[in-house]
């Protein structure tokens, strides 16, 4: 009796580990949020000698405080809540805009550029496609301009036409791009800077344009308040183009 009772006792303990195993187990799949595939960490590369600051877009649409990168730190991981969403680090007073997924975000503070994950890969095509929009369309203006052989009206009205289909032709590259990326910090970001923050797009169009996107871009605190702010200007003056100058200050 006394045996079969050991034995009895063996198999309750054996069943008490398994069990704890398991909630064990469970508890890790549970928390994946702390295994380190699913971190977002910042890789720097010449970091200035002093404290980084990492800015979030606060409800208000504004800039503001989110982490701290300590001066001796090259590889920084980013704490799980800022995970998936558009920031930025403050260089020279300047934010360097990247988006925080999981991986590593390589950062380089001299050169002020973002590589390293599929979205900021994509959010750097974007920026060059860009870049090179408004440099052949600064070249087209250029050529106008300095066209002798069209009388002054008439440069003024090519330039205002060619102003027109260059903004366009950006809006148009923006809005693809916000389109094919849904509602992610992706779509957030080309919104912001190829849409919301272009002071050629008129504020008739610009409403349309935000409400043809998903909730987490028209809701997206700087555009929500971009899109407040020329609510307010239809309001208060019927068929102006008048845009808010504070809201549209350049954060890049």
């Amino acid at each position: 009796m006394a045996s079969n009772r050991l034995v009895s006792n063996n198999n309750l303990r054996l069943c008490v580990a398994h069990a704890a195993l398991a909630s064990f187990c469970f508890l890790s799949s549970v928390g994946c949020s702390t295994q380190p595939d699913e971190e977002c960490l910042l890789s720097l590369n010449g970091s200035p000698d002093s404290e980084l600051i990492i800015l979030s877009y606060d409800d208000n649409g504004r800039l503001a405080p989110a982490d701290t990168i300590l001066p001796a730190d090259t590889i920084h991981t980013l704490r799980h809540e800022l995970k998936d969403r558009l920031l930025a680090i403050q260089i020279n007073e300047k934010p360097l805009f990247f988006i925080a997924e999981k991986g590593s975000v390589r950062i380089d503070c001299k050169h002020l550029t973002v590589k390293g994950t599929p979205l900021n890969e994509a959010k750097l095509a974007f920026e060059a496609s860009i870049n090179q929009m408004r440099s052949a369309a600064s070249e087209s203006f250029d050529s106008i301009a300095s066209n002798s052989s069209l009388s002054v009206d008439d440069r003024k009205a090519e330039l205002a036409q060619l102003s027109k289909r260059e903004t366009r032709k950006l809006v148009a590259y923006a809005m693809d791009v916000v389109k094919n990326n849904g509602g992610n910090a992706l779509a957030q970001y080309a919104f912001l800077f190829g849409v919301a923050k272009n002071r050629l797009v008129r504020v008739e169009e610009y409403a349309k344009l935000v409400a043809s996107t998903s909730p987490n871009v028209s809701n997206f605190p700087p555009i929500r308040q971009i899109s407040v702010a020329n609510s307010n200007a239809l309001a208060t003056s019927p068929g102006s183009d008048f845009r808010d100058v504070d809201m549209l200050s350049a954060d890049a």
